[in-house]
């Protein structure tokens, strides 16, 4: 069995605005393929795949949306490991949801480390 993992968010955007946020973030990216994209009126949905690296064998991102009462954005996320023999997935599906909870602004952005110089500050 796959390891996957859910998570659920409104956020007080458009469900335009959400899907053009989440489209150009993953258009930048190279270790990411977008195989499915669709925007209708009412709901959005998106899935991603993120390609094999050293930690991982690959994950799909889901995302589903859907255009709440007051004007906002329900944001239904899963991402699980492609391969099914998976076991554990090192914080990966968790790290591919933080992006989206990134890009919303739910969560802060986490700073890239640098390297450490001595005498500069």
């Amino acid at each position: 069995m796959a390891v996957s993992r859910e998570k659920e968010i409104i956020v007080d955007k458009e469900i335009g605005e959400v899907f053009g946020l989440i489209e150009n973030e993953f258009r930048k990216k190279t270790e990411t393929i977008m195989e499915e994209r669709e925007l209708l009126e009412e709901t959005g949905t998106f899935r991603i795949f993120f390609k094999r690296s050293i930690l991982s064998n690959g994950e799909y991102l889901s995302i589903d949306l859907q255009k709440t009462e007051d004007n906002g954005t329900k944001i239904s996320m899963a991402s699980r490991s492609k391969v099914e023999k998976t076991v554990h997935d090192w914080g990966k599906n968790d790290k591919n949801m933080r992006l989206i909870l990134e890009l919303m602004g739910v969560v802060k952005k986490r700073e890239k480390k640098g390297v450490y110089y001595p005498g500069r500050k």
